[in-house]
């Protein structure tokens, strides 16, 4: 498990290179916020959460690219966490 010691940030994103044992690399300020590299290249930001049955999901808030960057995703696990 990846942990990036401060804020996921473009060029943390950019960086992050696609690892089949630890594909997600997750934030060190907001818990459950994290990055995922796919195997094509493509990185997606995501959640961690409990529902109200105390079960783990994961929810996908989008695509890191020209429509979505790290600070927007930021502020949307925010809002949802």
């Amino acid at each position: 498990m990846s942990i990036h010691k401060g804020k996921i940030t473009k060029r943390a994103v950019d960086a992050w290179e696609y690892n089949p044992d630890d594909p997600i690399l997750w934030d060190g300020e907001l818990k459950g916020f994290g990055v995922k590299a796919n195997a094509d290249g493509s990185r997606s930001y995501l959640i961690n959460y409990r529902n109200k049955y105390n079960r783990r999901r994961r929810y996908t808030i989008g695509r890191h690219g020209e429509k979505l960057t790290a600070d927007q995703a930021r502020k949307q696990a925010d809002a949802l966490l």
